[in-house]
């Protein structure tokens, strides 16, 4: 016996050893994921430290620098008031990325819980929930999006809860169907076997077999929240002006300036495609390494 817990002992810590490993090999098999978490690794810090970071201030109006060309001392230019559009950039990642975190983080929470449930249980409470589900799912993303906002209100709180609440029924349907193959596996039917109960068996054994699926699709959901964010932003009822969201920075003066100042606008365009790029491309990577059947392809 001592032995047994001598070799599982060395066996896990080689386990740990070959974590660095792993995650080199991953990344050097993957190099569009590579480039994409480097990416979202220098957006999140650009967040953290935009004060710091930042020539100026964002909201600070400069009427001797309006529409200023992109320049040495202003590298992506102003806007009609003469603010620095590399700062507003800045700040806007900040809010991007927090609409992003916090709204994957209730529609997956919801979302797994619901489908947890309904996928476990079955019967009456599996169809009343899949039929809530299906007339969610009948509405378009934006539009219902725009309705939460329409009840609730502009603003960056508002915007998170709508964000969020969108992403459930996609990501309940998801999580159901990787609960309903699981609860049919022979380990399940062991636990039964022994006395646990279904609070147990969901939470030490279902939830734990899922947590691959949920990781990738929080990395995909985040793309979408940041391109319903800015959606939202563009059409006027999202995170409202002055703060520097990017989806603002496309609509209004932007699109009035587009000829004479295309900057305003292409600048906050090519960062929502690239943070929106990376997350897919991110979430593909990461799927690739948590699903065994694709992990050697």
């Amino acid at each position: 016996m001592v032995a047994s817990h001598e070799s599982l002992a060395i066996f896990g810590a080689g386990e740990r050893r070959d974590r660095p490993l792993r995650v080199f090999v991953w990344l050097q098999r993957k190099p569009v994921g590579a480039v994409s978490m480097g990416i979202i690794v220098v957006l999140a810090l650009a967040a953290v430290f935009a004060g710091r970071i930042a020539p100026y201030d964002p909201l600070a109006q400069e009427y001797s620098a309006v529409l200023e060309a992109p320049s040495r001392h202003h590298v992506m230019g102003t806007d009609n008031l003469g603010r620095d559009i590399l700062s507003r950039v800045i700040y806007g990642a900040r809010i991007s990325l927090a609409v992003g975190v916090v709204a994957v983080l209730i529609g997956t929470s919801l979302g797994t819980t619901i489908g947890v449930l309904s996928g476990f249980f079955g019967g009456a409470l599996d169809l009343i929930i899949q039929r809530v589900m299906d007339a969610w799912l009948a509405f378009p993303l934006i539009i219902f999006a725009l309705g939460v906002l329409a009840a609730l209100g502009p603003g960056l709180p508002q915007t998170m809860l709508a964000v969020g609440v969108v992403s459930i029924p996609t990501t309940s349907r998801v999580i159901r169907g990787s609960v309903l193959a699981e609860k049919q596996r022979v380990y399940i039917e062991a636990a039964r076997a022994i006395g646990a109960g279904h609070l147990r068996i969901m939470l030490r054994h279902i939830v734990p077999n899922i947590a691959a699926t949920v990781i990738v699709l929080a990395s995909l959901t985040l793309a979408r929240a940041v391109l319903t964010e800015a959606t939202l932003s563009f059409l006027g009822v999202g995170v409202p002006p002055p703060n520097p969201a990017w989806g603002s920075m496309l609509s209004g003066k932007a699109r009035d300036y587009m000829l004479s100042a295309p900057w305003m606008a292409i600048w906050p365009g090519i960062f929502i495609s690239l943070t929106v790029l990376s997350w897919n491309l991110l979430g593909d990577a990461v799927r690739d390494l948590l699903d065994p059947r694709l992990r050697n392809a």
